[in-house]
């Protein structure tokens, strides 16, 4: 039965977890005892499949579910047919679970729309803030031709101005009485003024001298423009590793945290919480998996778990630890992923209560990855960032 379904049922669950709660130790079936030990703790979703089949089968245990269910007076249509026949109502299960799955669909989709929204603006703000920038470059470009034209102007007049005084020195012979060697060494030494002038200007040229710019303007295609975003990062690329030490450093000292106007089941809020290098990210194993299949009681399906929480690892370069809940089942041991993952099994106590004993250590500088809101609730309260499942499954699929 899918996790939807089971929430149709969510009544019945309660109804039948209590009638378990009221039983001796003796009186309680082998194969319920696991559910009877959770007391009034979440319950998980593989145990809460193995209490609706129960009921589905022990007609006994059913009978007496339904009678605590009409002294408690629980006005709940499809879980009162689905105790009366369970077979017959099924089909009444599965139209409400569809029908609160479609709400749920729309409201996603509200969410994604709200992000392209978001997105769209964001890239408008951009070409906007490009669009300033170009202009500023190209008004620079403009001063410094124009300064370029004005020192070139300047030394035409400089050796205009030398050139006429060696002319007129020269054709004024009559007037002078100075000897022919004098009006030569004078003549050589307005030609080196003239020579030094020339130099000076050449080399003030070449350092003011600037390359004509490729135009700035982006591409209005879509893959053209993308093309021109990575070359723009190239260009930058090295402006950013310049500070990428002092940067990670700095990230170090800071408490984490979910911009504003980001979603906590949103790819971008993960996105943005791996940016920060949190210390450790602690994952509900059950709570995250059971979005990634119907049945989750397979170590095919952990393990498809952990290769996840490895990505994670590998992306954040932080401690990224999975915790299953193993109450009541033995032979399972907490192991390292070979990819950089830890992998834990609550034994002593539920899933959710060693998250949050995980998550007391340093808590500014840790996440929680569950869409359980009873432990998102008490990490928080703890003062852990948290995300939820659908956030991991999003970006898992990318």
């Amino acid at each position: 039965m899918k996790q939807q379904e089971l929430s149709v049922l969510s009544n019945v669950i309660a109804v039948a977890r209590r009638e378990l709660a009221d039983r001796d130790d003796d009186e309680i079936p082998a194969r319920m005892r696991p559910v009877a030990k959770r007391g009034g703790g979440r319950l998980v979703i593989p145990l809460q499949q193995s209490l609706v089949k129960f009921l589905q089968t022990n007609e006994r245990f059913r009978d007496s579910v339904l009678e605590r269910w009409e002294l408690e007076d629980i006005q709940d249509a499809v879980g009162l047919a689905f105790l009366t026949d369970p077979e017959r109502s099924i089909d009444k299960v599965i139209e409400q679970a569809e029908a609160q799955e479609l709400i749920s669909l729309k409201a996603e989709l509200e969410r994604s729309t709200r992000t392209i929204r978001s997105l769209e603006n964001q890239i408008i703000e951009s070409k906007t803030r490009l669009t300033e920038a170009t202009k500023r470059y190209e008004a620079d470009i403009r001063k410094q031709a124009a300064g370029a034209v004005v020192s070139r102007a300047s030394l035409e007049k400089a050796v205009g101005d030398l050139t006429k005084r060696i002319a007129e020195f020269e054709s004024d012979e009559g007037d002078r009485a100075t000897s022919d060697a004098e009006r030569r060494l004078e003549i050589d030494v307005l030609t080196g003024k003239l020579e030094q002038s020339i130099a000076r200007a050449r080399k003030k040229a070449q350092r003011d001298h600037v390359k004509t710019p490729q135009p700035m303007s982006p591409p209005s295609e879509p893959l053209e423009f993308a093309t021109w975003l990575d070359t723009v990062e190239r260009q930058q690329r090295s402006f950013r590793q310049a500070r990428a030490a002092d940067a990670d450093a700095a990230l170090e000292d800071l408490p984490l945290s979910i911009p504003g106007g980001l979603l906590p089941d949103s790819r971008e809020a993960l996105l943005a919480l791996i940016d920060q290098r949190p210390d450790s990210i602690y994952i509900d194993g059950y709570n995250f998996g059971a979005m990634l299949a119907e049945d989750f009681s397979t170590s095919k399906a952990r393990d498809r778990v952990v290769a996840i929480a490895d990505r994670l690892a590998a992306a954040s370069r932080s401690r990224v630890v999975v915790v299953f809940d193993a109450v009541g089942v033995d032979g399972r041991a907490n192991a390292s992923s070979p990819g950089g993952a830890e992998v834990r099994f609550s034994h002593a106590q539920i899933a959710d209560d060693e998250i949050v004993e995980l998550a007391q250590a340093e808590p500014s500088r840790n996440a929680v990855i569950t869409s359980d809101r009873e432990l998102s609730n008490r990490c928080v309260a703890e003062g852990c960032v948290t995300v939820w499942s659908e956030a991991l499954v999003q970006w898992a699929g990318r």
